[in-house]
């Protein structure tokens, strides 16, 4: 557990650096001390005991639905939304009222697509799909086999993609959680090829927190993700990796693959903690493919050290503050651990990573943090009583 800890911790406190002091780098002791303090501010950001009411509507609701069971009603509808083949889909079209009762799943025409239940038979609650149709279709497959199986067939369907789809439980005058996912995707023809883009967010909302996932991308030309997650205006944690290039083909596989050659041939790296500092830089995708081809299983120690030197300039990755870097990160050879990360400080002194940085020595108060954090989210989620 306390190894499961560290990692953690380790993960965290990565994406820290220290505060800027006329500009000059700080040693790795004073760096640690303000990369402890920046950490266990943002944990304790985290207040379980303020979201036990949303904890409480999300728990209570998954349990509600352990034993229930849908009537007719819900067979005839689903029955009624059955595409056939050659069928043009929208999601945007299935409505319905949905309720729970004593353990039964009943329907009943709506124009809207909502869920009525209550959580211990006291707490009601109303959980509702909003969906929104762009106009690209996509084709799909679906298996139409008879129900002995005897005779595989399939049936082939046009789906329009929604370009967005919102989902919220209320329960009273607390709302326990809002997912919104919204999709931006581009298809040169109804079939999926190599060269169509696909773009995804998706945000969700529980109490004072939200998790923001702002991009999620892949095209022939770009591959880029970013997101984070925030307590009100406080964005805690945020991070981006944003890759140009183009694809080729590739006649050993015999497949498309992404390349990176004709672009920087490198992908843009930056995480922060609670936008005060954190980790930037480049790490050249291209040059780690060709780098591992071209040594492949290294024959002696001296062809190890130097794959591994030559490894790590393909990483170009920094710890900094306000702009000014503080520490580097890089790879060195072990001889029991074999390619291990290391952490280099402007001072010339060194530290593997994670155990000879961050230890129980130099992040207790990280550890204790986390401790005390897991163990409030196991009291939530283990109390038996929801929606008090």
């Amino acid at each position: 557990m306390k190894r499961f800890l560290f990692i953690i911790a380790a993960a965290a406190c990565m994406t820290v650096a220290c505060k800027k002091e006329e500009n000059k780098a700080l040693s790795p002791d004073k760096q640690k001390s303000y990369i402890q303090d920046v950490c266990v501010e943002a944990i304790e950001l985290i207040d379980i005991d303020n979201w036990k009411p949303q904890a409480n509507v999300i728990k209570g609701s998954v349990a509600t639905f352990d034993n229930v069971k849908p009537d007719k009603s819900v067979d005839n509808w689903l029955a009624s939304i059955e595409p056939k083949d050659g069928d043009e889909v929208r999601l945007s079209s299935i409505t319905g009222a949905f309720s729970v009762s004593n353990g039964n799943l009943t329907y009943t025409a709506s124009d809207a697509l909502t869920l009525d239940y209550s959580i211990n038979e006291v707490l009601p609650c109303t959980a509702k799909v909003v969906i929104e149709d762009s106009e690209t279709k996509f084709a799909l497959a679906l298996d139409d086999s008879d129900a002995s199986g005897s005779e595989p067939k399939e049936k082939h369907i046009l789906l329009y993609i929604p370009s967005s789809i919102t989902f919220n439980v209320i329960s009273g005058e607390e709302e326990g959680f809002r997912l919104k996912l919204g999709t931006d995707i581009k298809l040169a023809g109804n079939e999926p090829t190599p060269y169509d883009s696909y773009g995804i967010t998706a945000k969700v909302v529980s109490g004072d927190y939200s998790i923001n996932l702002t991009r999620a991308y892949y095209s022939p030309t770009e591959i880029a993700w970013a997101s984070d997650f925030s307590k009100g205006n406080t964005v805690i944690f945020r991070g981006s990796i944003k890759a140009e290039g183009e694809l080729v083909w590739d006649e050993e596989d015999g497949d498309y693959e992404p390349s990176f050659k004709k672009s920087s041939g490198e992908a843009e790296i930056e995480f922060s903690l609670l936008d005060k500092v954190g980790i930037s830089g480049r790490v050249s995708l291209d040059k780690i493919k060709s780098t591992i081809a071209e040594y492949g299983e290294p024959a002696s120690e001296d062809e190890a050290k130097k794959y591994v030197k030559d490894l790590e300039k393909c990483f170009n990755l920094s710890l900094t503050c306000d702009g000014d870097k503080q520490a580097k990160l890089g790879l060195e050879l072990d001889e029991k651990e074999g390619i291990i990360p290391v952490i280099r400080f402007e001072d010339g002194s060194k530290y593997q990573l994670p155990e000879e940085y961050f230890n129980e020595d130099s992040f207790g108060s990280v550890i204790s943090a986390l401790e005390s954090l897991i163990g409030k989210i196991n009291s939530v989620f283990d109390d038996e009583e929801a929606g008090a």
